[in-house]
């Protein structure tokens, strides 16, 4: 209680009163600003190596705006002052720069320091446009450490432990760059923007929290000693939530690291919402699966129609049981084989109605339904919830990078 002097007026009470809270409400309102939203400046490495993301290979049209001038290159270069916006569009498999022929190729470099969007998103580094057959591919070209700033936060939420955060950017840092070494190299492109591999959302996701994450573990890798990529690179994976242990790379994926075998999770239980725990049962009609199986595995056509879909091969860890493998089995007799993620994500491209492959297939006459369904996403490698219970407990990221990814060691590469 105070003790307020008889002296002091109601009125004077009510107003000190007033200016605390004031006070109190606009400091918390500009620390929740501060962590809200406030990248971090990176500074530039130089010998961090660049890497290319596809931003989008669909559209023929793009509009993309610098913000303060930019270097036009493609038969000769052209420099523009000031803001700038182009529009690039595809015509007869040919690029059209605001309507002139540009040829096949065409790269936009923002002036030092400034930045460029592309539809709703701001990026950094520059943008070059590629005709191939009938697309037209966008390209971010950038560093490696601006790069993980726009992926952390759209990965991993930036409120989480630091010591999660750390670890969600040495792995992402690491697949990232096994990607570009083991695929880039045959193709202009490194790396998509989208869960495919990594999503990325260039500056819009850039948060202080996430990019200090970034800029605290620069350079630093994860390496198996027994892999054949250059600094001992592997596909370092990481997923939502394992349910209870995470997955054999092999049983995924087909790659065989000894580092990916998979672990006992004992952690994500403690953190995960329920409805990415424990995920309710979905049912889709046996012809509208046997359609979409059919779009994306033509030769399936030899099935005449959808049978049943048989759990083949399973990896079993106590109560939790994932299924890798399906038999896909057609009215006149005929069958093929499916693997576990591919089924999944066949059928829900989404991943949000079919969370895992760790789920009960049940057939009715009409309908296949997923029910009994545990964790969130394909289970390989971190586990995304059960790190941020490691870090609540006060695990630094080099413990659960260790748990995650037995026998893999964290190196420097610059």
């Amino acid at each position: 209680m105070f003790n307020i002097s008889p002296r002091v007026s109601q009125r004077s009470i009510a107003w000190i009163l007033f200016l605390s809270l004031a006070i109190s409400v606009s400091s918390i309102a500009f620390i929740k600003s501060v962590l809200k939203k406030q990248p971090v400046k990176l500074v530039e490495c130089a010998s961090a190596p660049q890497i290319r993301v596809l931003l989008s290979r669909d559209p023929k049209k793009y509009k993309v705006t610098f913000a303060n001038g930019c270097r036009v290159s493609y038969f000769d270069e052209r420099k523009y002052n000031g803001k700038h916006t182009f529009f690039v569009t595809l015509s007869n498999k040919t690029i059209l720069l605001d309507g002139k022929d540009v040829g096949k190729k065409l790269t936009i470099t923002p002036s030092a320091g400034s930045t460029f969007s592309l539809g709703v998103l701001s990026y950094q580094g520059k943008i070059t446009f590629e005709a191939n057959k009938d697309r037209l591919y966008a390209i971010n070209t950038l560093d490696t450490e601006s790069y993980l700033a726009g992926v952390i936060p759209s990965e991993m939420p930036a409120h989480w432990e630091m010591q999660a955060l750390m670890s969600q950017a040495i792995a992402a840092r690491t697949y990232s760059l096994f990607i570009k070494e083991r695929f880039g190299k045959n193709r202009s492109w490194d790396i998509r923007s989208s869960q495919a591999n990594q999503v990325y959302r260039g500056i819009n996701a850039q948060h202080l929290r996430s990019s200090l994450a970034v800029r605290d573990t620069q350079g630093l890798i994860l390496s198996d000693p027994k892999s054949k990529q250059v600094n001992g690179l592997f596909p370092a994976y990481y997923c939502a939530v394992c349910g209870g242990h995470t997955e054999n790379s092999k049983y995924v994926f087909g790659d065989d690291y000894a580092c990916l075998q998979g672990v006992k999770c004992p952690y994500c239980e403690k953190t995960a919402n329920k409805k990415f725990l424990d995920w309710p049962k979905y049912s889709i009609s046996k012809k509208k699966a046997f359609e979409k199986l059919l779009r994306k595995y033509p030769n399936l056509s030899k099935l005449k129609a959808l049978s049943k879909i048989i759990p083949i091969r399973t990896s079993k860890y106590g109560n939790l049981t994932r299924i890798t493998r399906f038999e896909i089995l057609g009215t006149n007799g005929k069958k093929d084989i499916v693997g576990g993620e591919d089924l999944r994500l066949t059928l829900d491209p989404t991943g949000q109605k079919i969370k895992s492959a760790a789920t009960k297939v049940v057939l009715s006459r009409n309908k296949v339904i997923f029910k009994d369904g545990r964790g969130f996403g394909h289970g390989v490698g971190l586990c995304q919830y059960g790190a941020l219970e490691m870090a609540r407990k006060k695990y630094k990221y080099t413990d659960i990078l260790n748990y995650y990814y037995p026998g893999s060691q964290i190196k420097r590469i610059y």
